[in-house]
C-alpha cells in the first residue's frame, strides 16, 4: 500500500493558482519563464506586496504591471493607487474573471454575461488584421461567458473607434463577436483588461498550444520593464509571512525541512545524556601583599626599627638603579641636584633621605618617631617623582 501510494499516478490538480512557480495546469510557470524573451533586455521582477505596501516606496516609471487572477478586487484605496500609477504613464495588464466594482466604475466599464449550452469550449481571435488568424484560437475546459458591453455611446460616454488615441479599443473578441480583451486609455498610461485569464496558464500555452495568443496579447504592452504580481492571487492571504516565503521556494523549503529534522534528532539524542554540573573553583588569591604586611608587622612588633629603615632605604636605591641606572655610590647628598634633575623629585627631599640614612647607620637603634620620619621622606619622594 505504501509503494502504491508513492508510485500511483497523481490526480491532476485543476486548482486556479495563476502563480508563477506553479507547474499545474492553471499555474503560470510557462508564461513567466517566457517574459525575458518577450521583453528582451528589460528587467522582470516579482512583487508579492499589496499596492498599499508598495506605495511607501516610489513606483518605478515606464513599467508594465501584470495581474493574473480569478478575481481582481483590490481595496478602493489600492485601486486609486493603481489609477495614479497608470495616469503617470505606466501600463497595466489585468487578466481576470471578476473586476472590482470600484475599478469598473472608475474606468467606466460595462461587463455582462451570456448563457450558453454546456459546451466548455471558447474560441477567441483578434480584431487587428495583422494579428487575426483565419482559424480562431480554441480553448477547452472553460465556462466563462463574460464580455464587455459597448452597446451605445450614450451608456459609456466614450466613443468606441479603432483609433488608439481614444479611450477604448477592442483588441480581441469571442466566437459570438463579444469583446473580451480591451485597451482603456487612462492619462499617460493604459489598462489592458482580459476576461479570460485561463488563456495565459500552462494548460492553454503548453497542453493546447495557444502560446501564440498569449504572446500576442502581451505584445500590446510597450517595451518597458515588467512587474509581475504575486499578491492578488486566488486563496492568497493578506499578509505574507516569512515562513510562507520560505515554504514557497523549493530550495529554502528543503533546507528548512532538513534543519527541522536535525533539530529534532539533536533534541532526542542529547536528552539521554546530560553533563554533570561542573563545580565552581575559586581562583587562587594573590597573597604577596598579605605576606608583605605580615613580615612588616613582624618587624614592627619586634621593635627592630633600624632594620626596617635599612630595608626601606635598600628598596629605594634598588628603585633608582632599575629606573635611572644609578649605583649606590652615586647616591650621595652632594649629588642631590643631579638626582633631582633625573628623577623630577626635589633635591631637598633626596638630601633628607640620604643624610637621615647616614645618621641611622651610626647608631644601634632608632625610635619610632625617627622611623616614621624616614618613611615619610621616602613616600614624599615617590609622590614627587615624574
Amino acid at each position: 500500500m505504501v509503494f502504491w501510494e508513492i508510485y500511483r499516478p497523481k490526480p491532476v490538480d485543476w486548482t486556479m493558482y495563476f502563480e508563477q512557480e506553479k507547474k499545474e495546469p492553471y499555474g503560470t510557470f510557462a508564461l513567466y519563464e517566457s517574459l525575458p524573451d518577450l521583453f528582451a533586455g528589460k528587467k522582470v521582477r516579482t512583487e508579492d506586496r499589496s499596492l498599499y505596501e508598495q506605495s511607501s516606496y516610489d513606483f518605478p516609471m515606464e513599467t508594465n504591471l501584470i495581474f493574473l487572477t480569478d478575481n481582481f478586487s483590490p481595496t478602493d484605496d489600492e485601486a486609486r493607487l493603481l489609477l495614479n500609477y497608470a495616469d503617470e504613464g505606466n501600463h497595466i495588464f489585468i487578466g481576470t474573471y471578476e473586476l472590482s466594482p470600484f475599478l469598473i466604475s472608475e474606468l467606466n466599464l460595462n461587463i455582462k454575461s451570456t448563457f450558453t449550452a454546456s459546451d466548455d469550449t471558447v474560441n477567441l481571435n483578434f480584431t487587428n488584421k495583422s494579428l487575426k488568424q483565419k482559424k480562431d484560437y480554441k480553448f477547452e475546459k472553460t465556462y466563462n461567458t463574460r464580455y464587455f458591453s459597448f452597446e451605445t455611446d450614450e451608456e459609456t460616454g466614450f466613443e468606441l473607434l479603432e483609433d488608439d488615441s481614444l479611450s477604448f479599443k477592442i483588441l480581441s473578441v469571442n466566437d459570438l463577436g463579444k469583446p473580451i480583451f480591451i485597451k482603456r486609455q487612462y492619462g499617460d498610461g493604459a489598462f489592458y483588461i482580459h476576461l479570460h485569464p485561463e488563456m495565459f496558464t500552462n494548460f492553454a500555452m503548453v497542453s493546447q498550444r495557444n502560446e501564440e495568443y498569449a504572446f500576442k496579447c502581451l505584445s500590446y504592452l510597450p517595451d518597458y520593464d515588467v512587474l509581475w504580481d504575486e499578491y492578488y492571487k486566488p486563496n492568497q492571504t493578506t499578509e505574507q509571512s516569512h515562513l510562507k516565503y520560505v515554504l514557497k521556494n523549493a530550495g529554502l523549503r528543503n533546507a528548512y525541512r532538513i534543519a527541522l529534522f536535525l533539530l529534532i534528532a539533536y533534541t532526542i539524542f542529547t536528552a539521554k545524556r546530560r553533563q554533570r554540573i561542573i563545580p565552581v573553583i575559586n581562583p587562587l588569591k594573590n597573597t604577596t601583599v598579605e605576606f608583605a604586611e605580615t613580615v612588616g608587622r613582624l618587624y614592627f612588633q619586634s621593635k627592630n626599627n633600624k632594620n626596617i629603615a635599612q630595608k626601606k632605604y635598600n628598596y629605594w636605591t634598588e628603585h633608582l638603579r632599575q629606573h635611572y641606572y644609578l649605583n649606590k655610590d652615586d647616591i650621595k647628598a652632594e649629588h642631590a641636584d643631579s638626582l633631582a634633575e633625573k628623577t623630577g623629585a626635589r633635591a631637598e627631599t633626596i638630601q633628607r633621605i640620604i643624610r637621615l640614612q647616614e645618621t641611622i647607620e651610626k647608631i644601634e637603634q632608632i625610635s619610632d618617631k625617627t622611623l616614621s620620619e624616614f618613611s615619610g621622606y621616602i613616600e614624599d619622594y615617590y609622590q614627587q617623582e615624574k
